[in-house]
């Protein structure tokens, strides 16, 4: 429990830092140029759903989100976007990506797909999603052919990534409007992540998930 108050606080903090840095230096400024004209949500989600899962940074999305939309619109936008890309990846890495690369992986953690949820998986599955530096779309394909059920693999990511997007969206909000609301975000993140971690706990650990 304390490493992952730890961790939590860690988030927070560069989130806090990335906030005085971008409005600090004005970027917010050139990305709202780069964005005039493109206000149409169905052509950002469309475009950022197939853009992150192949390789486009989850975070700018967020950013350019928050930037671009008042951030009613451009959190359901983000979580659309979180809902398609993640079942691209998904597809991708059962798909196209062959057994063998994550083979050893699975044996030594004795992962197998369709299989009942254990601790060990949910847990895996939270850690890659909440866990700063891997990118997005490795994050999908390695959960998609580690043996993932595709209701733990989407139901983590919503609630995980949800929850971050929410924060980076008011970040980007917020830069051109500076206010309380995005510390509030941050603030929600923290408590956020642990309720769902403990919710999907319960709902998923034990519970017989078998592919369909």
């Amino acid at each position: 429990m304390f490493w992952s108050v730890v961790k939590l606080a860690a988030v927070v903090a560069v989130l806090a830092g990335l906030h005085a840095l971008l409005h600090g230096c004005g970027a917010l400024g050139q990305i709202e140029n780069a964005l005039d004209g493109v206000r149409r949500l169905d052509v950002f989600v469309l475009a950022m759903s197939i853009g992150c899962a192949f390789a486009f940074p989850l975070s700018i999305c967020y950013l350019l989100a928050g930037a671009a939309f008042p951030i009613w619109q451009a959190w359901p936008a983000c979580l659309a976007v979180l809902f398609f890309s993640s079942g691209i990846g998904f597809w991708a890495g059962r798909k196209l990506v062959p057994k063998r690369i994550f083979g050893a992986l699975c044996e030594k953690f004795k992962l197998r797909a369709g299989g009942k949820v254990g601790a060990g998986l949910f847990r895996l599955n939270f850690i890659v999603r909440t866990f700063p530096g891997i990118p997005y779309w490795i994050q999908n394909i390695f959960l998609a052919r580690i043996g993932t059920p595709y209701k733990l693999y989407t139901a983590v990511n919503m609630a995980a990534q949800g929850m971050i997007s929410l924060a980076m969206t008011a970040l980007g909000n917020s830069l051109k409007q500076p206010d309380t609301a995005t510390f509030a975000a941050i603030l929600l993140l923290v408590i956020g992540i642990a309720a769902a971690y403990k919710l999907l706990f319960a709902a998923f650990v034990g519970e017989d998930c078998r592919e369909k």
